[in-house]
């Protein structure tokens, strides 16, 4: 009769507080944490250390911010880059730079659709501006 592995339980405790119960685990590490160590925050539940290391001003669960001023700059700038194609690779920029510090955890995360809206037609524009510049030159 061939041998099967044996699967072992894993144990849920806290890394801080072993004795009390687990009532989860971090969103982003993964460790299990006690009720007191469970920071609740708008995009889920995190260990105390993760939960500081999210953007400072996220709000708790209850309220609901969906706006960082970079995404809404990068998309303002990229917009009138539409007009004055110069702008639209600024645009470009900020669209970039806000949607890394997003995916570090500095900037709120429901602000990437605008960031990415930013960095996209700040991206058709650049090239349009190289273009009309080229063809300027060349003429």
């Amino acid at each position: 009769m061939p041998m099967t592995p044996q699967h072992h339980r894993v144990e849920e405790h806290c890394e801080l507080h072993p004795e009390a119960p687990t009532v989860g685990s971090c969103r982003k590490c993964g460790r299990f944490i006690c009720a007191a160590c469970a920071q609740q925050r708008e995009s889920g539940v995190y260990c105390t250390e993760c939960a500081s290391t999210l953007y400072r001003h996220q709000p708790a669960a209850a309220a609901v911010t969906w706006i960082s001023p970079l995404s809404f700059i990068s998309l303002l700038v990229s917009v009138v880059g539409c007009m004055f194609v110069p702008f639209g690779a600024v645009g470009a920029v900020l669209g970039a730079w806000e949607l890394i510090r997003i995916r570090q955890g500095k900037a709120h995360r429901d602000g990437w659709p605008m960031a990415l809206l930013g960095f996209m037609s700040g991206c058709v524009t650049g090239p349009v501006f190289l273009w009309l510049l080229l063809f300027h030159m060349a003429g």
